[in-house]
């Protein structure tokens, strides 16, 4: 490194996200920059300290040992200003400014959103960004203030409460059924091609004709009579036109919890929001459990 010249705290956030994606177009996907400028940021670390941290391979850029050494110390540092930010907003009293959520894409879209709107009109001056993903790294990152997540196996270094239990049911379009239960078609979550063991013990001629990534997928799918799908009972409850359909003996999901860090349970924004989304999950605690359900005839 050249004498009096020293790296920025700017210059390791874009060394770690090349380490991190292992390329140049998923560092700038991850900082939202564009990809010249990560590159140029790259070159210029490396033309001040004299030392060469990537092999570039068509495959991707890959840290050398000298890069290995510094993703450790990296890696730290990123913790160390992280914890730092993190108590700067513990200590922010005041129910304005920015909250920063992580959810599910599913979970967002048709739990969330109503809740975040009541939410609002009770703390209008105050900012909610939305980030839809199953990462947890964002939380631990400080790139998200509060993460709703699905799970049995909660962090432990995170505080959490559980805002209910889940469970899951089979369920088929109301016309789709009629025409369709002696042998429907199956919709998979997943990219498996083998029948789930429900599928198999009561639909023995049914086949696999669709695989879907995401829940909202699947839910689009049996709506519009592609075929039947096991989903989460809030999701299948709710829409008028969905059937629960055999088997019905319904099946434990993974609960659900909200989760922060430690030195952020306290900041009035955090604790706002998460006794505001407790108290509204708790509400519709037998919609998530499926206990809520009023048996179909047709159904049968």
């Amino acid at each position: 490194m050249q004498k009096g010249t020293m790296l920025n705290w700017d210059d390791y956030r874009f060394f770690l996200a090349v380490a991190r994606s292992g390329t140049v177009t998923g560092a700038a996907h991850a900082l939202s920059v564009n990809h010249s400028t990560v590159s140029r940021r790259i070159a210029a670390m490396e033309e001040t300290t004299n030392v060469r941290l990537f092999d570039r391979r068509q495959e991707g850029y890959f840290p050398t040992d000298a890069g290995l050494a510094l993703l450790d110390r990296a890696c730290s540092a990123e913790a160390a200003v992280h914890a730092a930010e993190r108590t700067l907003r513990a200590h922010d009293h005041s129910l304005t400014g920015e909250l920063v959520i992580t959810a599910p894409l599913a979970l967002m879209v048709t739990v969330l959103t109503p809740i975040i709107a009541r939410f609002r009109q009770e703390h209008p001056d105050l900012i909610l960004s939305l980030v839809s993903t199953d990462d947890i790294a964002n939380l631990n990152r400080r790139e998200a203030d509060i993460a709703i997540r699905a799970s049995n196996t909660p962090d432990d270094h995170l505080v959490g409460r559980k805002l209910c239990v889940q469970r899951t049911a089979v369920y088929a379009q109301r016309e789709y059924w009629r025409q369709n239960k002696e042998a429907p078609t199956l919709i998979i979550l997943g990219t498996r091609s083998i029948k789930p063991d429900w599928a198999l013990k009561t639909y023995p001629n049914s086949k696999i004709g669709c695989r879907l990534t995401g829940k909202l997928e699947v839910l689009a799918a049996v709506e519009s009579g592609v075929g039947i799908a096991r989903l989460p009972c809030r999701l299948g409850d709710t829409r008028p036109e969905l059937i629960r359909v055999p088997p019905r003996r319904l099946e434990n999901d993974l609960d659900i919890w909200l989760l922060m860090q430690p030195e952020m349970q306290h900041a009035p924004r955090t604790r706002a929001f998460a006794d505001f989304v407790y108290n509204s999950f708790r509400r519709e605690a037998e919609l998530f459990e499926g206990s809520a359900y009023v048996t179909v005839s047709d159904a049968d």
